[in-house]
């Protein structure tokens, strides 16, 4: 049983030790946006519209922030086109 112990006490200690030599988790984007990702001359500028959404039947007190792009060239008297995307916080930025 001593032996045992003391195999349980090194497995827990090796563990650590290789936990502690990765690297840390860097805030920094490892794919940030290129060059095509920013606003473009000449390439029409939509607009985005952020709420909330804190009314759910389903799962009663949970919220949800949500982000609601519409392209500058929409004729808003006619139906649009819907894409629904569930991601990232930071994908509903214009920059």
């Amino acid at each position: 049983m001593h032996f045992e112990f003391r195999l349980r006490t090194f497995h827990v200690l090796a563990c650590l030790a290789l936990t502690a030599s990765l690297p840390a988790h860097s805030a920094e984007n490892p794919y940030p946006p290129g060059p095509d990702s920013g606003k473009q001359d000449g390439v029409p500028h939509g607009e985005l519209i952020k709420g909330v959404f804190d009314q759910s039947k389903i799962f009663p007190g949970t919220t949800r922030d949500y982000t609601v792009y519409i392209p500058q060239q929409l004729e808003r008297s006619k139906p649009a086109p819907l894409m629904a995307a569930v991601t990232a916080h930071q994908t509903s930025s214009t920059t």
